[in-house]
């Protein structure tokens, strides 16, 4: 088994036959129960990076990583717990992965290590719930297993990537209709706003992103004018990240979907940017500018305006 585990760096290197990465991994699996916390860190440890390669996240599943990865959650080593979850991460990006995953039983271990007092953890557990929630279902047993309180907590953490991934998991978590009234209900909202000035560009596509999708439900479309989004996302329609910028024209184009704030957007100014993104060189963001002025000319003085 250690053999396999000098293996993995040929792995990384390159990748070998399809047969040749399942028999490493299914010889590293066997290492995940080893009384020995030296050795489920190796492990752990080449699984997380085995699975960076995306036909290695089937063959992982495949192998029977995701029961003891799930089951090392609770490890009382923290470098195994970082890692078992880092792993969990990327195994989940596949997408049948999502349903075996939470089928073994992640969610709950993973909503608890939210609240870990160790970062890494807290940022792998954090975009393992996100990966998870790419999955309908999932969205539903995410919440149910009581994620959102934690994960909008985790918007205020002062690490950038694990307020990255909690407003990415917010995000994906709000799909589901109910959800966006339970995320807003917690919370959420306010801290979102905040992030749509953050330093870092990926924080404040996934703040965006997450408010697009929040924005969906009627009362949400107020509660997030209220809490003074407004002015902020018309500042990202400048954004210079194309992502920042779709999230941003996309977010506004459903706060709009309220006739006040068809008003409110106006007077924040978002006409002229959301005029000049139509001739932005990206589609989504002159798909997303052109719904927002839509919207916006629902309202009689925008028409003129517009």
């Amino acid at each position: 088994a250690m053999t396999a585990i000098r293996h993995v760096k040929d792995i990384d290197r390159e990748l070998p036959q399809a047969k040749e990465t399942e028999d490493t991994l299914t010889a590293i699996v066997s290492m995940l129960t080893s009384p020995s916390s030296a050795i489920r860190q190796q492990a752990t440890m080449a699984i997380m990076c085995i699975t960076r390669e995306e036909a290695n996240k089937h063959t992982a599943a495949t192998a029977g990583a995701i029961g003891p990865l799930v089951r090392l959650l609770g490890d009382g080593d923290v470098t195994v717990r970082r890692q078992a979850a880092g792993a969990l991460k990327n195994i989940a990006v596949n997408a049948e992965n999502q349903v075996l995953v939470a089928q073994a039983g992640a969610i709950g271990p993973l909503v608890r290590l939210l609240g870990d007092g160790d970062v890494e953890v807290r940022q792998q557990a954090a975009g393992a719930l996100r990966n998870i929630s790419f999955n309908a279902e999932n969205q539903v047993l995410v919440a149910q297993a009581g994620a959102i309180g934690p994960l909008v907590r985790l918007l205020g953490d002062g690490d950038v990537t694990v307020s990255q991934q909690a407003a990415g998991a917010l995000k994906n978590i709000a799909v589901d209709a109910e959800n966006q009234v339970l995320v807003a209900q917690a919370g959420a909202i306010g801290p979102l706003v905040r992030l749509l000035g953050d330093g870092d560009v990926e924080v404040r596509q996934q703040a965006a992103g997450a408010l697009l999708i929040i924005a969906v439900n009627a009362e949400n479309q107020v509660l997030v004018a209220e809490a003074g989004a407004i002015g902020p996302l018309v500042r990202l329609l400048g954004d210079g990240d194309v992502t920042v910028r779709q999230q941003a024209a996309g977010a506004l184009r459903n706060i709009v979907g309220n006739a006040e704030n068809q008003v409110l957007v106006a007077q924040a100014g978002a006409i002229a940017p959301l005029v000049q993104l139509l001739g932005d060189g990206d589609v989504t963001v002159r798909q997303q500018a052109a719904g927002a002025l839509w919207n916006i000319s629902f309202n009689a003085e925008n028409q003129v305006l517009v």
